[in-house]
């Protein structure tokens, strides 16, 4: 519940995000390894709504970014 809630102030910032990047990237990276599977799907949407809302250039994170293309559709 607690990524969910970071995922909505996440987007509602929009680029006042920006002073927060780090420590929400590091939140949502971590809880993306959760298993469960509503933990992982909310860290997912809070890094979508970050990477579009931070003016912040995340591009050295690009190796990780990929973990983001791996989806298990049969869970759901």
């Amino acid at each position: 519940m607690a990524v969910a809630g970071l995922g909505e102030i996440t987007g509602a910032l929009k680029g006042g995000v920006s002073k927060h990047t780090g420590e929400l990237l590091s939140t949502f990276m971590t809880a993306m390894d959760e298993s469960a599977l509503d933990v992982s799907s909310n860290a997912i949407y809070g890094l979508g709504l970050l990477l579009e809302s931070t003016p912040q250039n995340l591009s050295r994170y690009c190796p990780f970014m990929a973990r983001l293309t791996i989806v298990n559709t049969t869970r759901f």
